[in-house]
């Protein structure tokens, strides 16, 4: 399945077919996009953050309870931490692909 190529900003013929029906359109265009590529990033960069901090606490709270003497749970915790992660990266790219 070939990934489709979306460009950055329109192409320059596009861009002087905007002009044509109002001057400053496609200077709005270009923000218009720059605006919405940035919350793209935002939000991706968040998701990781988030992704980050969760596994974080999985491993923090794995380590306690191994500290504590409780290894059945902390290998559950561990096992569902890691997997819930591991479907949540799978579903994202799954999703970005379709």
């Amino acid at each position: 399945m070939a990934e489709k190529q979306v460009p950055l900003i329109p192409g320059t013929e596009h861009l002087r077919a905007l002009r044509g029906i109002a001057p400053g359109l496609p200077v709005l265009v270009v923000q218009v996009l720059d605006r919405e590529h940035h919350r793209e990033f935002i939000y991706a960069a968040m998701g990781l953050g988030i992704a980050a901090l969760g596994l974080v606490l999985v491993l923090g709270g794995f380590v306690y309870l191994v500290m504590q003497g409780h290894s059945t749970d902390a290998k559950i915790l561990l096992g569902a931490g890691v997997l819930g992660l591991i479907a949540g990266f799978i579903r994202a790219r799954l999703r970005s692909q379709a």
